[in-house]
């Protein structure tokens, strides 16, 4: 009797056994990526959001534990970026000219929880081009074209600076410079730009010969 009950529990042990080392593969699988699921990495000129169940927790560069299964990591970049859009812009005269601006920037890390929840990740598209194409607007509409294409390109440059700044450092976006590239004038303007820069090259010439001539006199 002894010998039988000895069988069947040796019968049970065979098929126990292979159970139990599944359970333990599988056990000790789950436990390496939970274990794997337990940390991020936040690479350097990133600041990360941590989001678990709804709330948010914002970490610098380098490795975090987070809770497994249960935060999902989203990544936005500390780095200067550049903004390049091209505009067809009012001016004063009524006139529409096509200008490029470039606006390098970058998001202010002590802000980026703030920007997360107001904006999202797509803050460029959602927040600074609106405010870049606004702003430059508000310039043009009262200034004259050819102000555009002379001196006053400087000055429109430093308001559409002062202007983004004013309204995009509150939202967490750090404005560093802002450029005026190419533009297109009307060609009425332009040749009329045009025909008046030859006409003062034109005089400065002539008085320049009239006076040489003067001296040899």
């Amino acid at each position: 009797m002894g010998n039988r009950d000895s069988s069947i529990n040796s019968s049970c042990f065979k098929i126990l056994c292979p159970c139990v080392s599944l359970f333990v593969l599988v056990g000790a699988i789950v436990g390496f990526i939970a274990l794997g699921k337990s940390f991020v990495e936040v690479p350097p000129g990133d600041v990360g959001i941590v989001v678990t169940r709804g709330n948010l927790r914002t970490v610098g560069p380098g490795r975090h534990q987070v809770r497994p299964f249960a935060s999902d990591l989203d990544l936005m970049s500390t780095k200067t970026q550049l903004l390049e859009q091209g505009h067809s812009i009012p001016t004063k005269e009524g006139l529409t000219v096509q200008l490029d601006t470039a606006v390098s920037y970058h998001l202010d890390s002590k802000k980026a929880e703030e920007v997360y929840k107001s904006v999202g990740t797509k803050y460029e598209n959602v927040l600074i081009k609106p405010n870049v194409a606004s702003a430059l607007r508000s310039l043009t509409v009262v200034s004259q074209a050819k102000a555009l294409y002379t001196d006053g390109r400087d000055e429109i440059q430093s308001q559409l600076g002062e202007k983004l700044t004013e309204s995009l450092a509150p939202r967490g976006i750090v404005v560093e410079k802002v450029f005026l590239k190419g533009i297109v004038l009307p060609d009425q303007l332009r040749k009329s730009i045009e025909m008046k820069a030859q006409a003062e090259q034109d005089a400065e010439r002539m008085d320049y010969e009239l006076e040489k001539e003067k001296k040899k006199a």
